[in-house]
């Protein structure tokens, strides 16, 4: 009986899964032991339709975790976009001060470090940064076209080239998800309700032929001196 109830629905849904929405050039990777251990350009890839959707973000952090699946040459439709990231976490952002921004990203770092024989979900994809170490520690993050700068001075002070810098996540992880620092209390938090595969969706539709080449990336491109 359920069934026959929900039939119609998910025909329905079948119809709209198939819809092409863009074409790709070539393979995005999204094998589990690669997303959960080292940058990757579909993580690079699924930050910038974040990023498209959600205007005036600085930089964003995604969980290996939450990429399920990569997406193959040739034409893509909508279920296969879903499969990328197959929940419905939306964007969150928040607007943080030179020194929490540092300091949320610093956290973040500790997971960078990640051991083949465990890999977790937690392993965090940076994108639109460059996060500079010296002896370990992290000193500098700047905009991958170094538009914008935070710097850990030597008696601790911290320098920035603005006053507010636009984190964007995923709710989940804005919640604590995946033992990331909870920032859904921060009074510059918002949710906006857009889902984060809708929005590769629309991204996809938007630029119609995606070239993965673009997305490029290597753990030394963004963990500079790691």
């Amino acid at each position: 009986k359920m069934e026959k109830l929900f039939a119609p629905f998910k025909r329905k849904a079948e119809i709209i899964g198939k819809k092409t929405v863009g074409h790709l050039k070539a393979d995005f990777n999204g094998d589990r032991k690669n997303v959960r251990a080292r940058q990757m350009p579909i993580a690079q890839f699924v930050g910038a339709a974040l990023m498209d959707k959600v205007k005036g973000i600085d930089g964003a952090v995604l969980n290996g975790g939450s990429i399920r699946a990569g997406l193959k040459k040739g034409s893509v439709n909508r279920k296969k976009i879903h499969a990328v990231h197959p929940y419905g976490n939306t964007i969150a952002t928040v607007a943080l001060s030179a020194k929490k921004f540092f300091s949320y990203i610093e956290f973040l770092t500790r997971y960078s470090k990640v051991d083949p024989e465990n890999i977790i979900g937690g392993y965090p994809h940076f994108i639109n940064m460059k996060l500079y170490f010296e002896d370990g520690k992290l000193i500098k993050i700047t905009a991958k076209d170094s538009a914008w700068m935070i710097q850990k001075l030597a008696n601790g002070q911290y320098q920035g080239s603005k006053d507010r810098f636009v984190l964007g996540t995923m709710n989940f992880l804005a919640n604590g998800g995946d033992d990331y620092p909870k920032i859904v209390g921060e009074e510059s938090y918002i949710d906006s309700g857009f889902m984060i595969n809708s929005a590769m969706m629309e991204y996809v539709e938007k630029k119609k032929i995606i070239d993965p080449k673009k997305f490029s990336v290597t753990d030394s491109d963004i963990l500079v001196g790691f």
